[in-house]
């Protein structure tokens, strides 16, 4: 490949290079070395004993960091998406008996309640085994919820099968949810 010269090359610099004078550069050498930014040849073993507990010391946070994420922080992090996924199986199961037992009619052509076959049962049959399916529900928000008035809301709702209780639990729901 041919070389050619560049276009936009000097000869000669404007201003020539000026070095500073000898004593600006001792002065500069010695601030440096004060500020232990630079060493001279008889301080070089402290400035490898520095590294060296540089090193322990990033190595042993490591150790430290890894011991602290395989025995607490991920095991944490395991139990709380367990905790979430299964708060929000049981509270959609919920949502939909609690639909089951207001709308028997319009929940036969819902989606969400499909895997139920509710569609071959009659309106009072579905009420009722939806009515069985939330009082199970009730030992599992037990277990995985902190809000006591959450499973109060559930019994409430079991027995006035009302919308306004309906809405009052969904609230529930929600904010327990998110917690």
């Amino acid at each position: 490949m041919p070389m050619y010269a560049a276009s936009n090359a000097i000869e000669e610099l404007k201003q020539p290079r000026k070095h500073p004078p000898k004593e600006k550069g001792e002065a500069i050498k010695d601030a440096l070395k004060y500020f232990e930014m630079v060493y001279s040849r008889k301080d070089w073993k402290m400035s490898i004993d520095n590294v060296i507990s540089i090193i322990i010391s990033i190595l042993g946070s490591s150790v430290i960091t890894l011991i602290l994420s395989t025995f607490i922080f991920q095991p944490m992090q395991e139990r709380k998406k367990y905790i979430f996924d299964e708060k929000k199986r049981v509270y959609e199961s919920i949502i939909v008996f609690a639909q089951i037992v207001l709308f028997p009619v319009e929940a036969k052509f819902s989606l969400g309640v499909a895997r139920y076959n509710i569609q071959e049962l009659s309106d009072d049959e579905n009420r009722n085994n939806a009515i069985n399916d939330l009082k199970m529900a009730v030992p599992k928000l037990k277990l995985i919820s902190k809000d006591d008035r959450l499973v109060e809301d559930v019994e409430k709702f079991i027995q006035l099968k009302n919308k306004e209780q309906f809405n009052i639990l969904v609230n529930r729901l929600r904010k327990d949810f998110y917690k």
